[in-house]
């Protein structure tokens, strides 16, 4: 972690690239080490082990042992954390999964983040790092030394221009709670440090947004999508739902699934014919108040 924030302070695009694969192996190695304190007595190559076997333990019980050389990646960390009832925070499992992602594209092919955009990255993996060292109840500024500055002037400088931009969203009237300033993204270059341009702006359709890393200005229905399916794309990366869909009335990917579009306000009731709650999957679009099924039996009967 130290050589990683040295990396980071040389503020050049190559060793960012250093930075990022020398900060996330850091954490990798002290959140197995936090899974480690969390049962001391146990074997600890059991604990990061990939797959574990049951084995006779010669008095009529069994004990676990490690199979294989392999010990846990990102994934398996997060889920052993959850075995050993001491799950890790959301945020912090996003930030991790985001951190991993960078690192998989530089390591295997090359990654699309700018060296600003990657300086960003780093910047969230900070509290990352803390957490863990907390966690071990360790001091971070003897165990840091002057890396230490470093992590806590820039993770605060984040800070505040992260609510710098959510403030600039504190006059929108959105239509859901599921759409907020929290949700502004920007998918060029990865960044969450996005601000109206127009903070006096009401209406949410109207909102001009700007990415503070790498410029990009995008209008209210692209800033909209990108919120929305940024918003979501974790739960669809970790359990596989599907929570946003295309709107059939204005064809924005907005539509979150049981409330409705968080660009044109669209919502679908029940089909008219077999009351089944309707989704923009099932919806009939010739009949808009049927599903797809009863919409083609009545065509059908026609």
């Amino acid at each position: 972690i130290e050589a990683g924030i040295e990396d980071y302070n040389a503020d050049q695009a190559k060793r960012s690239l250093t930075a990022v694969r020398n900060i996330f192996a850091g954490i990798i190695l002290l959140a197995k080490e936090a899974l480690i304190s969390l049962v001391p007595t146990a074997d600890p190559d059991v604990i990061l082990a990939e797959r574990i076997r049951m084995v006779p333990d010669g008095s009529g019980g069994i004990k676990l042992e490690k199979k294989g050389k392999s010990t846990l990646d990102v994934q398996g960390v997060m889920e052993r954390f959850k075995d050993l009832k001491s799950p890790l925070p959301n945020e912090l499992e996003k930030r991790l999964s985001e951190l991993q992602a960078a690192r998989n594209d530089i390591e295997h092919k090359h990654t699309s983040l700018t060296h600003v955009a990657l300086k960003a990255l780093i910047a969230k993996a900070f509290p990352i790092i803390l957490y863990f060292l907390q966690f071990l109840k360790k001091n971070p500024p003897s165990c840091l030394g002057d890396a230490y500055e470093t992590l806590v002037s820039v993770t605060e400088s984040e800070d505040a221009e992260r609510k710098r931009c959510l403030n600039s969203f504190s006059n929108i009237d959105f239509p859901f709670k599921e759409l907020e300033a929290q949700s502004f993204y920007c998918d060029k270059c990865q960044s969450e440090l996005v601000e109206q341009t127009d903070p006096n702006t009401v209406d949410h359709e109207e909102i001009t947004c700007k990415c503070n890393l790498c410029k990009e200005i995008f209008d209210a229905d692209n800033a909209t999508e990108a919120a929305i399916n940024h918003k979501y794309s974790y739960d669809l990366y970790k359990n596989g739902l599907q929570r946003v869909e295309t709107c059939p009335q204005c064809f924005l990917h907005c539509f979150v699934t049981g409330v409705g579009c968080v660009w044109c306000k669209a919502t679908l009731g029940q089909c008219g014919r077999c009351g089944a709650a309707l989704t923009p999957d099932t919806i009939d679009l010739d009949q808009p108040d049927m599903c797809d099924y009863c919409g083609y039996m009545t065509a059908k009967d026609d």
